[in-house]
């Protein structure tokens, strides 16, 4: 059986990686694992319990929606290559806090919370911008 292509990603490939020197994106990049998904598919559902974890969208794209007030579903965003999602319930330990779901085939590496925050400890400003998204995301929800 032949072992998966390495995952090489550009320094410039996310916001997040982009604030890691070389040896932090190898070490950070390392931790994750490649998931695949088809056009469709819910990577996660609101109001489910996280497994605390955050995923780097490789390729594709994603819609994302949340509960209404009045009990109907918006959309809140859509993001493609280089975007986190996931990130809110892995990194305040909350139940996901939306629906995600792939509007294209989809290549993610998924990262469990606890390795990748340890990495992200080592650089400050890359950790703060991940505790930042995420807490512009919640501040947003409807």
């Amino acid at each position: 059986m032949a072992s998966p292509a390495p995952i090489e990603i550009r320094d410039d490939a996310s916001e997040l990686l982009a604030l890691l020197d070389g040896r932090g994106r190898m070490r950070l990049v390392s931790t994750g694992t490649r998931r695949r998904f088809g056009k469709g598919t819910v990577l996660m559902r609101e109001g489910a319990p996280d497994e605390h974890t955050f995923y780097l969208i490789l390729f594709g794209k994603v819609r994302v929606d949340a509960r209404t007030a009045a009990g109907g579903t918006e959309t809140i965003g859509e993001y493609k290559e280089g975007a986190i999602v996931g990130e809110i319930a892995a990194l305040l330990f909350e139940r996901r806090t939306a629906t995600v779901t792939a509007e294209s085939d989809l290549e993610l590496l998924a990262f469990e919370a606890e390795p990748a925050l340890e990495i992200l400890a080592d650089y400050p400003k890359a950790m703060q911008a991940l505790t930042a998204l995420a807490e512009r995301r919640k501040a947003r929800r409807p």
